[in-house]
């Protein structure tokens, strides 16, 4: 996996040729390293990387041909799927991982966060999708649909963030709140 249109510097990692399966790499010199070369490491690449792109490695090892790669982010498990998203102005790498949890990686400010908690996806088979440039769609095939907002994970068919905007006062009861479907 591969995504040659981010560019990211690599200024807190030390370049190495060593690598690791499941762990994101910033490319800090292509040396003379063929294709085939990083693709024994880096299966997903169908050109050779430039300086600054971001990569995962599919195998454990060392490069060879003289390229270096640093460390992107230490993560809290293996990555299963990485993929990228927007929520209004702000783009995010996201790394979904084998333990089942998910972290994004904020591009704006280059912040770490947890989007999710170990054990919360299913660690295999996900997928997202962007959805009006607000949320995030996430689709586990075992533990089913969530939306992130860039704050909060909510697992579809939950309730997730009411607001009462009109309070009241002086009721002489309790009051019933009733949850339905939109438009029932």
């Amino acid at each position: 996996m591969s995504f040659p249109g981010l560019k990211m510097s690599c200024r807190k990692a030390t370049a190495s040729a060593s690598v690791t399966s499941g762990k994101t790499y910033v490319v800090v010199s292509g040396g003379a390293t063929t294709l085939a070369q990083w693709q024994a490491f880096f299966s997903a690449l169908t050109a050779i990387p430039s300086n600054g792109d971001v990569i995962v490695a599919t195998a454990t090892g060392s490069i060879v041909g003289g390229a270096t790669v640093g460390l992107f982010a230490t993560l809290a498990s293996v990555n299963e799927y990485v993929a990228s998203g927007d929520i209004g102005n702000t783009s995010y790498l996201f790394f979904f991982q084998t333990n089942g949890s998910c972290e994004a990686l904020n591009l704006t400010n280059n912040t770490l966060s947890t989007v999710a908690a170990a054990a919360t996806f299913s660690g295999s088979g996900i997928q997202i999708a962007q959805w009006k440039n607000e949320r995030i769609l996430i689709i586990d095939p075992v533990k089913g649909y969530f939306n992130w907002n860039g704050t909060n994970l909510v697992s579809m068919g939950s309730v997730n963030g009411i607001t009462i905007t009109n309070g009241g006062t002086s009721y002489s009861g309790t009051l019933t709140v009733t949850i339905s479907a939109p438009n029932q």
